[in-house]
């Protein structure tokens, strides 16, 4: 292999040899060597790079070949100018070299022989980048929808050329957007694609490998209150009222307890409850908050008894008052208190309805509990109504009436109205003056 340059009387001549009658012996011959000029060889550049949205490209990016398995490395950062575009492409021509100059020579390369670097024949392929966008893991309780945006995404490998950014994705989930989706763990349920940006981002730049997030359904936490009138014990069977249902769904329950049987009782709480399986209803899509009187507080009411009076053939004498008489003991009779529970009743006042005869019976009022038997508390209790009634009857009071003796002389008139009369008996200060007819 020689190398370029002009080599004088490099090629040799001798030998003529001749035709129409042409004979060597008839000529003094001189032969008159040639000189031989060996051209520089053009280097054709070749090479790739990933896209990073410039138009220049670094030297160490590109071979120069040249014949016979020559080849040179190329050194230089490039220019701006070297590409038509920054653009992922393939086989395109260099627009320009500047900024590249040869680097060392393998395969016995000379640079002496061979042109300086330029665009013609050149080959060049800029590379998609290779980035991978994944999807939030997202979660969401039983029975709603999550809406999943277009943001919640992230970059988990690669990176972004230049000043470009990828600012939004189609986020989509079927189970997401369901609200009968069951409690579980869903690997790979959201799922990702179309990303879109901004700073001179093209996807055909890149190549995006796109990762599912997963997606996770969590128990519904419910509200929990129960309330109810004293019963004597600490069970809430149907006293019980859930919140923050789902779905129209209508819990099931069992165990459910109060902590503490009695009205009074402060700070009482459910402390036992099971959620079971009804209809719609699946425990397993739902949880219990923490037993406590903030999280699921108790109300026991008093229960509510009615009194009636049992006394019978109640009376007293007129006396002109409505009082009842005196030492009347009444006799109350509660009904729907807890079986084993005995109340003691007292009143304020007894009063007829009248002050005569034609009264019918004593009213109680000002009924009050003042204590109980068994294992309740007086304030476990209230009354339906705080009078009640007796039959009862005024029967007239006795009055006499006695004409005075009277006398006269004969022959004498009677004196008008005679001597008058006596009385005894009239009650409430009523006298003569009070009688009529």
């Amino acid at each position: 292999v020689e190398n370029a340059g002009t080599y004088a009387g490099e090629v040799a001549i001798a030998s003529a040899v001749g035709s129409a009658g042409f004979s060597t012996s008839n000529y003094d011959i001189t032969y008159v060597a040639g000189d031989l000029t060996i051209d520089k060889a053009d280097l054709v550049l070749s090479g790739s790079r990933v896209y990073d949205a410039t138009t220049a490209i670094a030297g160490s990016a590109l071979t120069a070949t040249g014949v016979n398995g020559e080849a040179f490395a190329v050194t230089g950062l490039g220019d701006t100018t070297n590409l038509a575009s920054a653009s992922v492409q393939t086989d395109s021509t260099l627009a320009s070299v500047t900024g590249l100059a040869l680097g060392s020579a393998s395969g016995g390369a000379v640079a002496g022989n061979y042109n300086a670097l330029s665009t013609v024949g050149s080959d060049i392929d800029i590379t998609a980048r290779s980035i991978t966008l994944a999807a939030d893991d997202r979660s969401k309780p039983y029975g709603d929808t999550l809406s999943l945006g277009n943001t919640a995404f992230s970059l988990t490998t690669g990176s972004m050329a230049g000043g470009e950014q990828i600012d939004t994705v189609t986020l989509t989930s079927a189970r997401a957007a369901s609200s009968i989706e069951d409690v579980g763990a869903y690997a790979g349920e959201i799922a990702i694609g179309s990303a879109v940006g901004s700073g001179g981002f093209d996807a055909n730049n890149y190549s995006i490998a796109y990762s599912a997030g997963d997606l996770t359904i969590e128990q519904r936490l419910l509200g929990l209150s129960a309330s109810r009138s004293y019963d004597g014990t600490l069970d809430l069977a149907g006293s019980v009222t859930l919140t923050n249902l789902a779905n129209g769904e209508v819990a099931g329950y069992s165990g459910a307890q109060a902590s503490n049987a009695h009205v009074a009782t402060p700070d009482k709480y459910i402390s036992a409850i099971s959620l079971v399986d009804n209809g719609a209803f699946s425990a397993s899509n739902y949880r219990l908050p923490s037993l406590n009187v903030s999280n699921a507080p108790v109300v026991i009411s008093p229960r509510t008894v009615s009194v009636s009076v049992s006394n019978t053939g109640v009376s007293k004498v007129y006396d002109a008052t409505t009082y009842a008489q005196d030492g009347l003991l009444p006799t109350f009779v509660t009904t729907s208190q807890v079986a084993g529970d005995t109340l003691s009743v007292s009143y304020a006042d007894a009063d007829y309805d009248s002050a005569d005869t034609d009264a019918t019976r004593i009213r109680f009022s000002g009924l009050a509990i003042d204590s109980v038997t068994g294992s309740a508390q007086v304030s476990d209790y209230s009354l339906a109504a705080t009078t009640s009634d007796v039959n009862a009857a005024i029967t007239p009071a006795p009055l006499t009436i006695r004409a005075n003796n009277d006398a006269r002389f004969v022959a004498l008139t009677d004196v008008s109205g005679f001597n008058g009369a006596s009385y005894a008996g009239f009650v409430g200060g009523q006298g003569v003056a009070d009688l009529t007819g």
